[in-house]
């Protein structure tokens, strides 16, 4: 799918495009539908571009804040 954005807000435009380019390389690494990963980032506004990106991928995944590592996904 298409990612769209509201032009009206600066900076969108911008991020969209990072979140395409993240998106190209997941997919470019063979992710997509029905895949399942788990995702270990700092708690920045950054790691939500990756979250739009594997999202707009069909990619289940989890945020995860470093707590749960040893936790099998369920």
């Amino acid at each position: 799918g298409q990612i769209q954005c509201d032009q009206r807000i600066e900076g969108r435009q911008h991020q969209v495009e990072q979140v395409a380019a993240l998106a190209d390389r997941y997919r470019l690494a063979g992710y997509g539908p029905g895949h399942r990963i788990g995702l270990m980032l700092e708690n920045r506004p950054a790691a939500f571009l990756h979250w739009f990106a594997l999202n707009s991928l069909g990619v289940a995944h989890d945020l995860g804040s470093g707590q749960e590592w040893c936790q099998p996904f369920a």
